[in-house]
């Protein structure tokens, strides 16, 4: 167990926004959860910052696409405030407990910046007295989720002390929102929390907008621990089980936490479990006593044997002290992440925007020589200059992550962005639709992704040509690409009903 206390405060009707498309659906809930770190220093008694300051906001996005909900998929937005930070008063004539009040909204856009959708909520905050309210070691937990139709989008979340005005925002270059598979296993991303605790027989003592399959679960956003944590949970779902036959048969789940430098930190195990259906609950915690400060990445691999299907999701996290806690800002840092990637990644990122002169320049380059190459190339390939953040190449690591990954064909995960399908979604990003084709009328498992918004729109075909999930391109009618006449003629003649 962590080193922490759970205080819960009676709030005065907040809100729970589930929002679909087009929809937001309020419902009343009777408390607010606050966690307490007890470990941290109380500082002198003060109420709040001045006027204007704006609040540290501590956000994640967790998605989950059960395909039991057609094509909508729930994003999953956690936050978190430090309660000093906000502006307390007492209500006319109550003498009780001293209030705060905080609105939150997340919006969605698309990727030509258009809001699409949005939700909020606005819920008060207690506090016994002045000194109570003053305390630094109190953070104030919520979550804001949506339904979103598959695609790609931005989202900034907006956090705002309705008393004085103050704000934070976090704001995500990216969230991808792929389609629900109906047939290949998959695991939904894997947030790493503070505790789990069963709700019981009391559902109504827990906050329904942190509560999910009958767990109370208190995020951790942006994933920083501290080294006297003892524990990390950990909660993720699974889906498309194989359930054939009379027995369920069983499913199983290694997890592997890895250091900076991608190699084994340390192995936790493997579990296994009879299939309860086609989908699973993943809720789990793992002991991190001792483990030195630094940065760390969660591998979850679910294999079910029975399918001989796997997949795989990394969660990354920190651990600082507890001084850097206490001082850190919101998600979103002013250092660039690419600084703390090693030079081989830093290479492997502008493999495909190189000309080959371009890369063998490169290459002929003393380390030193390659990251001011690096630094140069990358300076004058701002798409948009007015930021002080290089857009582009966020979006660049983002999909090489991605692509590591999802299809990456060796045990560390590491060589997703050499195969056909990482070279394809380095280059043109996140598809706009994708069929997946596990059992074809005839021949091997295929992939199609959709680019629908490249002119006349275009698609490529990937075949698991030797059955181990090494998808190889086959076919596409990008100019430059592989082309196979004789499966684009059978696909023209309808004799394969892959391609839209």
């Amino acid at each position: 167990m962590a080193t922490i206390g759970w205080l819960i405060l009676m709030t005065a009707q907040a809100c729970d926004p589930i929002s679909k498309r087009g929809e937001i659906v309020l419902t009343r809930l009777s408390f607010l959860v606050v966690i307490a770190i007890w470990m941290l220093p109380v500082v002198s008694s003060f109420s709040a910052g001045p006027v204007g300051d704006d609040l540290k906001v501590y956000s994640g996005v967790a998605v989950y696409a059960n395909p039991a909900h057609g094509d909508l998929v729930r994003v999953e937005f956690s936050y978190s405030v430090n309660r000093n930070e906000l502006t307390f008063f007492r209500p006319d004539g109550d003498d009780g407990n001293l209030e705060a009040r905080v609105f939150a909204q997340i919006d969605i856009f698309d990727n030509d910046g258009r809001a699409v959708d949005s939700v909020g909520t606005y819920f008060t905050v207690s506090a016994a007295n002045r000194e109570d309210a003053a305390r630094n070691d109190v953070r104030v937990f919520d979550k804001l989720s949506m339904e979103l139709t598959p695609g790609t989008y931005s989202a900034r979340l907006t956090v705002l002390d309705a008393a004085n005005k103050s704000r934070g925002e976090c704001f995500f270059d990216q969230v991808a929102v792929e389609k629900p598979q109906q047939q290949q296993l998959r695991i939904s991303d894997v947030s790493l929390l503070y505790d789990i605790r069963s709700v019981g027989t009391s559902p109504e003592a827990a906050n329904p907008r942190l509560t999910k399959n009958g767990l109370q679960l208190i995020p951790n956003p942006n994933a920083l621990f501290t080294e006297r944590d003892t524990s990390v949970f950990l909660y993720g779902e699974i889906y498309n089980l194989t359930t054939t036959g009379q027995t369920p048969g069983e499913y199983s789940v290694a997890f592997t936490v890895m250091s900076s430098d991608g190699l084994p930190f340390r192995q936790l195990g493997v579990r296994s479990d009879s299939k309860p259906g086609e989908s699973a609950v993943l809720a789990e915690s793992f002991d991190i006593k001792d483990w030195p400060s630094g940065s760390y990445v969660l591998r979850v691999i679910v294999s079910d044997s029975e399918a001989n299907q796997s997949d795989t999701t990394f969660s990354p996290f920190r651990i600082i002290s507890r001084q850097r806690l206490l001082a850190s800002g919101p998600q979103q840092s002013a250092r660039d992440p690419y600084d703390d990637l090693p030079l081989g990644v830093k290479m492997q990122l502008v493999e495909y925007l190189l000309a080959p002169d371009q890369k063998q320049t490169l290459e002929s380059l003393t380390p030193e020589g390659k990251e001011n190459y690096l630094h140069q190339y990358w300076q004058e390939n701002d798409a948009n200059r007015s930021t002080s953040i290089i857009e582009n190449r966020q979006e660049i690591i983002e999909r090489y992550n991605y692509s590591n990954h999802n299809f990456s064909t060796n045990e560390k995960h590491n060589n997703g962005w050499r195969t056909d399908r990482g070279r394809i979604y380095m280059t043109y990003g996140p598809w706009d639709d994708r069929d997946f084709i596990a059992s074809p009328r005839s021949g091997d498992p295929f992939d199609i992704w959709h680019y629908d918004r490249i002119k006349e729109g275009k698609f490529f075909m990937f075949e698991d040509w030797s059955g181990t999930l090494d998808y190889r391109l086959v076919h596409s009618n990008v100019y430059g690409e592989v082309f196979d006449k004789e499966l684009d003629e059978s696909i023209k003649a309808g004799l394969l009903d892959l391609v839209r």
